[in-house]
């Protein structure tokens, strides 16, 4: 699970509710990272599928979850070097 705390509007309230559902996070280090003016930071890795639904049931629009990377597809153009000579 990751958040983008520059679009968080109440971090209190968004460190409350995702306790309701994981009571184990550490609340201080979740405060810290959803009170930054970073784009993006990791919460939780490896969430079971009831537990994402729990919490996309809070309402917390910052939150969203990423995909194992074996569900993406890499697409990488090939490199062409040419020589100058």
């Amino acid at each position: 699970m990751f958040a983008e705390p520059n679009k968080i509007v109440d971090v209190d309230e968004a460190v409350e509710k995702l306790q309701s559902v994981l009571p184990i996070i550490d609340v201080k280090k979740v405060h810290r990272r959803l009170s930054s003016k970073a784009g993006f930071v990791w919460l939780k890795r490896e969430l079971t599928p009831a537990k994402e639904s729990q919490i996309l049931a809070l309402g917390i629009p910052v939150l969203d979850f990423a995909k194992k990377p074996d569900d993406f597809t890499l697409m990488v153009k090939p490199l062409r070097i040419s020589s100058v000579m």
